[in-house]
């Protein structure tokens, strides 16, 4: 069977070790989190516009409508 971790036979390099990886994994998560919420934000702006019957500018990041560009 699988032998059981036992931490006070754990050394330092181990104790260590695993507090580095479980902040590694905690900023990385962080980040991940940051970048689905930027992603959430920008595409339901983009949805909004185009729901209005605008056209969005992802260079600007705005949106554009009719009244903005007057046909001539």
């Amino acid at each position: 069977m699988l032998k059981r971790h036992n931490k006070q036979g754990a050394s330092v390099w181990d104790r260590k070790l695993t507090a580095v990886l479980g902040f590694l994994f905690g900023v990385t998560l962080l980040l991940f989190c940051v970048w689905v919420i930027t992603l959430f934000v920008t595409s339901s702006d983009v949805d909004d516009c185009l729901d209005k019957g605008g056209r969005y500018d992802y260079e600007l990041g705005q949106c554009e409508s009719d009244e903005d560009h007057p046909r001539p």
